[in-house]
């Protein structure tokens, strides 16, 4: 919040820009009722750099292999499996609201205060269930600390292409991703925002570049200033239905 601000009073000149997420500039609209910018009015989107899919995670010792078996569990014990969160209103938060909803199931979440203390917890078995970014959670599943029974994509992870997609393990159409990506200050020059867009798709596109965010657990997924902003409306008012819904506030 507090950077973003930052760059929403810079001089639009190209020389400040925010490397932002799902959650600064999708889902913080929908949380903070009383921002110190307009987010409608506050940023030119430039590109996203990066799409981050969630892995739908479990504790090692939970009996459940697939997206099925967890979900015929949980509907068997309402309200007894339990999620952990990185936080109220966080990404990995409202994944498993829309987990929650589509699977027509009722789960316990746990929130916490970051993703590490979650992921922790799971690990070590006092929560069943998390949703967190490849990103975060590729090294735990590689070494068999967490399981991972699917990601939340609209196609594989080519980081871990061995996971299904929750669509094709058993709840047609979910999809959920974070995604992270860089925005100017409003008022930027366009053909300033378009430079800097084209050479951002040009570093993504580099086949090192692209090795390097692919081993990381990222999909590049460079864009243009129209279609980045696309991106970013469209998830606004999907994560506000949501929270609306599943009244999500912050702590």
């Amino acid at each position: 919040m507090l950077g973003s601000e930052y760059v929403s009073r810079a001089k639009p000149d190209g020389y400040t820009l925010l490397i932002g997420n799902v959650g600064t500039l999708s889902i913080n609209p929908s949380l903070y009722k009383k921002m110190s910018y307009d987010w409608e009015k506050a940023f030119s989107p430039v590109s996203m750099i990066a799409e981050l899919p969630y892995v739908l995670l479990v504790t090692p010792s939970f009996p459940a292999n697939n997206v099925k078996e967890l979900i015929a569990i949980a509907k068997t014990k309402p309200g007894k499996v339990s999620y952990a969160s990185s936080g109220s209103g966080g990404g990995p938060h409202i994944a498993a609201e829309m987990f929650e909803k589509a699977a027509g199931i009722q789960l316990l979440h746990v929130p916490y205060k970051g993703g590490g203390p979650a992921a922790a917890d799971v690990m070590a078995g006092h929560v069943d269930m998390y949703f967190a970014t490849v990103l975060e959670s590729i090294g735990s599943v590689k070494t068999g600390k967490l399981r991972g029974l699917a990601v939340s994509s609209a196609t594989k992870s080519p980081a871990l292409p061995e996971l299904p997609t929750i669509s094709d393990a058993g709840l047609p159409g979910f999809e959920t991703s974070s995604w992270i990506g860089l925005v100017a200050p409003a008022g930027t020059p366009t053909n300033i925002v378009d430079q800097i867009s084209a050479d951002i798709r040009a570093i993504v596109n580099d086949p090192e570049v692209k090795k390097t965010l692919i081993t990381q657990g990222a999909t590049p997924m460079a864009m243009t200033p129209a279609l980045f902003k696309a991106r970013i409306e469209s998830d606004r008012l999907r994560y506000a239905k949501v929270i609306k819904e599943a009244n999500i506030e912050i702590e």
